[in-house]
């Protein structure tokens, strides 16, 4: 209780503006790092991405128990029979901005056009400007969207918040300072006090029906884990998700005034292999490792048992799961004989090292695989370093593995994000290595053209398709045009026969004409095992007594907070 009563001393003594309601009519939610411009044009991070989107609707959310898309913004939208390039989105009647004016079709042609613009310079621009050639407003409530051509992964493009053009406009395209928000949302952006604080309003402009049953919603930043469950514990916030370790559930369940709820999420947790690496590009040494790692037992150890062995990026809530695919039970033997098959034991060891960020929980992991790596003969280290530091090697390739997480892979086109084999951070091929690093990753995906992609019934056609896009990526690089091939594919892996579902999966245009494309190429990404699946983490919701109804959602964003209410 001392420290409890040093945390409210500091809270007291600092230099703090008043709050704009009474706290028993507030609810505080807890946030670990401090929001940013939650203008949504410009929201990358995930804790700013949650914080715009209870500002800010969009056409289309996917905020929601399923994680499919629905309409917030949009009534309906309907692809064009005549050309699938053309899609139109009709406006819900009656949608207002916080003050009071109409939520119209100029908004949104305004909205996309804004991010689209290279002098706004919204980090979204590229995605946007390779898919789009044009938004139009063909009246007050209906926009026509069209396409550069068909792909499947528009609608989810739709997720981005529409923006006031009334607003931004007169104002160079940007909100007015100091963080002037104006909104859709189910609630109000009411003021900002430094990186302490974000106050928030129900907003009356919305219909009755979907407006939030708390009036006031005060969002505080608390960095420490420690600092965050004591605030609650003193009775200064009532809400965080997320923000504590795993390992504390059962401290939290113990307390008289605090609730602990969790739910299945989509959250992957996964062990990346830097294939890059000659020993990690022999495929037995990839399985070798993952049947050395106790998962289900560090499930237990370190969440309680409430998290979900993973078997790929897409959880089993996920409309495009793979149920049937290649596992990896725990099996030190197996593990061996498959390293010794490899040209690796007791006298010839693999060195490897793990790399991880400084986060305590992450660091526990990293360190428990190390040590079931040791177990089968593997001379494993860790290496810790600051996020900024890790991060930079991660996406350059500086890496034997390394321990991350997706927290909302929603879209399955995030496979092709992660795994295609043009989306590697380096193009060039290396002079010298495994047969991942020679290889040319600047036009033609690897192994395009070889015999058994052409004998494959769903890739028949593929290498045509391929030598058609390298001879537009390369027409693109002669005339200074740099095209969009991405850099998070960063094990290096490469497999044509995955690639050729992946593009085929942006290009089919209904969930259940792609969902079996994704099956199959989940079924080749865990025969070849890029990276090691590791779980799928519960959402944990730490509530103090007086809140009742909010609603965990998988992607573990806030827009539960429209049923939250204050027990009186």
């Amino acid at each position: 209780m001392r420290w409890l009563g040093l945390a409210l001393l500091l809270a007291a003594c600092s230099h703090e503006s008043e709050p704009p309601a009474a706290r028993s009519d507030r609810l505080v939610v807890l946030l670990d790092e401090v929001p940013k411009d939650l203008d949504p044009r410009f929201a990358t991070e995930a804790v700013t991405m949650r914080v715009s989107r209870l500002v800010f609707s969009s056409l289309v959310t996917l905020d929601n128990p399923s994680v499919t898309p629905e309409g917030e913004l949009a009534e309906r939208w309907e692809t064009d029979p005549a050309d699938p390039a053309i899609v139109t989105v009709v406006l819900k009647p009656k949608r207002h901005w916080h003050d009071g004016r109409p939520v119209t079709a100029d908004d949104v042609v305004y909205t996309f056009q804004s991010v689209m613009d290279p002098t706004l310079g919204s980090p979204f621009r590229e995605p946007y400007a390779a898919h789009l050639r044009a938004v139009e407003a063909v009246d007050a409530r209906t926009i026509r969207f069209r396409l550069v051509e068909p792909y499947a992964t528009f609608l989810t493009d739709l997720v981005l918040g529409i923006v006031p053009k009334h607003v931004l406009e007169p104002n160079g395209g940007r909100f007015p300072a100091p963080d002037g928000y104006v909104g859709s949302g189910p609630f109000r952006f009411v003021g900002r006090d430094g990186e302490r604080r974000i106050d928030l309003e129900a907003a009356r402009t919305v219909p009755k029906r979907e407006r939030p049953k708390v009036r006031h919603v005060e969002l505080r930043t608390l960095r420490d884990e420690g600092t965050r469950l004591l605030t609650l514990l003193g009775g200064g916030a009532d809400l965080m998700v997320n923000g504590a370790s795993p390992v504390l559930s059962s401290v939290i369940e113990a307390q008289p005034g605090l609730k602990l709820e969790t739910a299945p999420s989509i959250a992957f947790t996964y062990l990346a292999l830097n294939l890059r690496n000659p020993a990690l590009a022999e495929r037995r040494v990839r399985q070798a490792l993952a049947y050395a790692l106790p998962r289900e037992q560090l499930i237990g150890a370190l969440f309680g048992g409430k998290a979900r062995l993973a078997t790929g990026m897409l959880s089993p809530l996920h409309w495009a799961h793979a149920p049937e695919v290649a596992t990896y039970p725990h099996d030190p033997d197996r593990a061996r004989a498959l390293l010794a098959e490899a040209g690796y034991g007791p006298t010839r060891p693999l060195q490897l090292t793990i790399k991880i960020s400084t986060n305590r929980f992450r660091r526990t992991v990293a360190r428990a695989i190390a040590t079931a790596w040791k177990a089968v003969g593997v001379d494993a280290r860790v290496r810790t370093f600051e996020f900024s530091t890790f991060f930079a090697d991660v996406k350059a390739g500086r890496f034997d593995a390394f321990v991350l997480d997706l927290p909302e892979p929603m879209e399955p086109d995030m496979l092709r994000w992660m795994f295609h084999g043009l989306a590697t951070p380096t193009k060039t091929p290396a002079a010298s290595g495994s047969a991942y690093a020679t290889a040319d990753r600047r036009y033609l995906t690897p192994g395009a053209l070889d015999d058994f992609v052409a004998q494959d019934p769903l890739c028949r056609g593929y290498a045509g398709h391929a030598l058609a896009q390298g001879t537009r990526i390369a027409v693109q690089r002669a005339f200074g045009v740099e095209p969009a091939l991405g850099s998070a594919n960063r094990t290096s892996y490469a497999n044509p026969l995955v690639d050729c579902r992946l593009e085929l999966g942006q290009l089919l245009m209904t969930p259940e004409q792609r969902a079996p494309l994704y099956r199959d190429a989940q079924r080749l990404l865990a025969d070849d095992l890029p990276v090691i699946p590791l779980w799928h983490e519960d959402v944990r919701v730490v509530t103090s007594t007086r809140v009742e109804g909010f609603l965990p959602l998988p992607n573990g964003r806030l827009g539960g907070l429209v049923h939250a209410r204050l027990a009186k």
